[in-house]
């Protein structure tokens, strides 16, 4: 499996993890932010994975502890919240 489908996956979990959070907490006050949060960040993870310049960077151990730290602190984050 190509290294770069992780950061793939990762990014639509975020993503779909944002719009199933939007959609269960209607009610709640500001559920827009919190939903932005996670969502915005699963598209950029998303996006960094496809562009040609940024996904060879991905592969670089510095950057890619960074952005599974980033993945997993915002699962959280959107698991809890």
């Amino acid at each position: 499996m190509n290294p770069l489908n992780y950061f793939r996956l990762a990014g639509y979990t975020l993503f779909a993890i944002g719009l199933i959070n939007w959609r269960y907490q209607t009610g709640t006050s500001s559920v827009a932010i919190h939903s932005a949060i996670i969502i915005l960040t699963g598209i950029l993870i998303l996006v960094l994975s496809f562009l040609p310049s940024t996904s060879k960077s991905l592969l670089k151990k510095p950057l890619n502890q960074i952005i599974w730290v980033l993945f997993i602190g915002v699962l959280i984050y959107g698991i809890v919240n």
